[in-house]
């Protein structure tokens, strides 16, 4: 990842390269060329637009990511349509809804930790970039939320034995058996 990127832009990206979102949202926290964030987005073969605060949209469209930068900039509260937009279930949007957009963080401090496989869902880690999904889940055990978590937990071979092996420690998850042949 580029040290001008959170570290939370990790899940993010990880998340639109292994198919469970075709888009996010990130900040640009460091002194970087614009030149060179759009070449690093376009190797990834992604488009990106960036607004005046450095906050950055990077999807796999440049209609998309214009669609939901001009949203994210739009008055007015646009919990739901933001997390729609950004590719949330959206039992997840309605909830982060109730609360506001002022709300999430502490809405997310009382999260209860999910456990068995619900695991994957635990967004705790997300800002360090050690997160399956990159929203607040509704609720412990929500089946859209796994399920956008199953697809990124799949597909991390995938993507890079190190994210892979990285990620499984993070998740303290047992691996299922696998023929060795």
């Amino acid at each position: 990842m580029p040290p001008w990127l959170k570290k939370s832009a990790r899940v993010d990206l990880i998340q639109v390269f292994a198919g469970a979102r075709s888009v996010l949202r990130t900040e640009i926290h460091r002194a970087v060329a614009p030149a060179d964030v759009r070449r690093w987005v376009r190797r990834l073969s992604l488009f990106l637009v960036v607004d005046d605060a450095g906050f950055a949209v990077i999807a796999r469209t440049p209609a998309l990511a214009r669609r939901v930068l001009v949203l994210d900039q739009s008055p007015g509260d646009h919990t739901f349509a933001l997390g729609r937009a950004l590719g949330y279930p959206w039992c997840c949007c309605r909830a982060a809804a109730r609360v506001g957009e002022d709300g999430l963080d502490a809405w997310a401090a009382t999260f209860e930790r999910p456990v068995g496989r619900f695991k994957l869902i635990d967004p705790t880690g997300y800002r360090d970039g050690q997160a399956l999904i990159s929203h607040i889940p509704c609720s412990h055990a929500c089946r859209p939320s796994l399920e956008m978590a199953e697809v990124v937990h799949r597909q991390l071979p995938l993507l890079g034995a190190q994210e892979s092996v990285h990620f499984r420690r993070a998740l303290t998850l047992r691996e299922p058996h696998r023929p060795s042949w």
